[in-house]
């Protein structure tokens, strides 16, 4: 809640100041004014300066550094009152040549500035509002959040200054190349790298503001060089072509890589099922991804590369010199890049009918393989078929055999439960509990009849406790196990 209220209550208040400061439609203002409440919490990190570089107007070869704040902003803005008051151009500091540096600390992290020092950055030079548009592309991202098809170029002429026949105008655009980021944990090595340039031109003083958003890193340095040198000449459009000739230097090492990466599917693709060579040239999903992935890039770069042609022809067509100029002198295009890059698209366009054929012969031989992978799970699928089938057989035949000895066993139970009660009275009358008195004996009874002891009764009465007990156990135990 408290960032929220921050930003309506300060940092919205200085967009609309901005916008307020540039000409914009209302559709323009309400769509940028929402857009940037979106995107305020990642484009700027809250905290930062933007370095400045002047050129000195008296001693060639000479610029100062410094930052811009607010105190810069409070005299830029004396500047354009003093200006307005007495009639002038209102043109802040067109006198000398002046760039404006706001960096990143990585290429998805937050602009190292403020969003009040950017507003009134943009509101001291009345900077285009198109120049939002390419800002979105930078600050704090997450995988997915980047769009590299974006691409973004765009000229407007101010006014024209009749005493040179030059017009005042400005030019903004985003251009993007491919660079080594020198990080071994990561299985590319390059990257993909972009930089917002914006130019101002005052025709009457014959000098630019500039103003670069993650400048690549060799161009500051060179830009540096330009600076201190003697024979710099404001305004001179100089700036463009090292940016230019920057972003094209790693093209052709980068289609090479993407040539390399490709060249173990060619052989996969060339010499499978070629049984006399040794190597594993085994086709799985994987490689077919990579493969696509590679396709990618290649689309990618031929986007990135049409992109940066449009930025050239559109220096061209604005910096051109002027068909009174050439009569006097021959200047020869200083942005004439086109072989280059319809070289580079060239070849990769090439190599992307390349390996879209890869890929082709990579999807049927997988194809291909599954087709008898399945083949042979169908074998084996058949063969364990025929097993349970001839197993089949076999337990019927033990299964009858079960049976007849079941029928056995059945007869044999028979029998013997036929021969329990002769069983039983033998047992009887083998015990003592039962006898027949003989001649020589002494009693009371008659001799020859059959006799009973007493001891009959315990014998009976025991008999059928222990029977009822075992039973009743039995039929216990047989309970407990339904239940389980």
């Amino acid at each position: 809640m408290a960032c929220a209220t921050t930003f309506q209550d300060s940092t919205r208040r200085g967009w609309k100041e901005y916008l307020q400061s540039v000409p914009c439609s209302d559709a323009q203002y309400n769509m940028h004014l929402e857009r940037l409440a979106q995107q305020h919490h990642r484009l700027f990190s809250g905290q930062g300066t933007i370095e400045r570089w002047r050129v000195d107007a008296d001693q060639p070869g000479k610029f100062t550094q410094s930052i811009f704040d607010m105190a810069s902003y409070a005299s830029v803005h004396l500047f354009r009152v003093l200006s307005t008051d007495r009639g002038l151009q209102n043109d802040v500091d067109s006198t000398r040549d002046t760039i404006y540096y706001i960096s990143q600390k990585t290429s998805w992290s937050h602009l190292e500035v403020s969003a009040e020092t950017m507003q009134k950055l943009l509101i001291s030079y009345s900077v285009p509002i198109y120049f939002l548009e390419a800002l979105y592309a930078f600050g704090a991202k997450v995988t997915g959040d980047d769009d590299p098809h974006f691409n973004f170029c765009k000229t407007r002429v101010l006014s024209k200054f009749d005493g040179r026949n030059e017009e005042d105008y400005d030019i903004c655009y985003l251009i993007r190349r491919y660079e080594l980021h020198g990080r071994s944990a990561l299985k590319n090595p390059w990257s993909l790298r972009q930089t917002l340039v914006y130019q101002r031109f005052h025709s009457q003083s014959r000098s630019s503001t500039w103003i670069f958003v993650q400048l690549f890193k060799e161009c500051r340095m060179m830009f540096q060089n330009m600076l201190s040198s003697t024979t710099h000449n404001k305004g001179t459009t100089e700036f463009h072509k090292i940016l230019l000739e920057s972003t094209l230097a790693g093209w052709r090492w980068y289609l090479n890589y993407l040539r390399v990466s490709l060249e173990p599917f060619k052989d996969k693709a060339w010499h499978y099922p070629d049984p006399t060579l040794t190597s594993d040239y085994e086709v799985t999903v994987l490689d077919c991804q990579r493969v696509e992935r590679v396709i990618s890039n290649l689309s990618l770069s031929q986007h990135i590369l049409r992109a940066t042609d449009r930025i050239r022809r559109d220096l061209n067509a604005r910096l051109r010199p002027t068909p009174c100029k050439q009569k006097r002198r021959q200047v020869d295009d200083p942005y004439d890049y086109s072989d280059a890059i319809s070289a580079y698209i060239e070849q990769s366009l090439s190599m992307q009918a390349q390996a879209e054929r890869v890929s082709l012969f990579l999807r049927k031989q997988l194809d291909i393989t599954s087709i008898g992978t399945s083949n042979d799970n169908t074998k084996r699928l058949t063969l364990i078929g025929a097993t349970a089938w001839s197993q089949r057989d076999d337990l019927k035949t033990l299964l009858s055999k079960a049976s007849l000895d079941s029928h056995f066993m059945l007869l044999l139970a028979a029998i013997g439960v036929l021969f329990l009660p002769a069983n039983l009275l033998a047992e009887i009358f083998s015990s003592a509990l039962v006898y027949v008195p003989s001649a020589g004996e002494e009693s009371e009874r008659a001799t020859g009849v059959l006799h009973v002891r007493k001891a009959m009764g315990v014998y009976v009465a025991l008999t059928f406790l222990l029977t009822s007990s075992t039973v009743g156990v039995a039929l216990v135990c047989a309970c407990r196990s339904r239940l389980l």
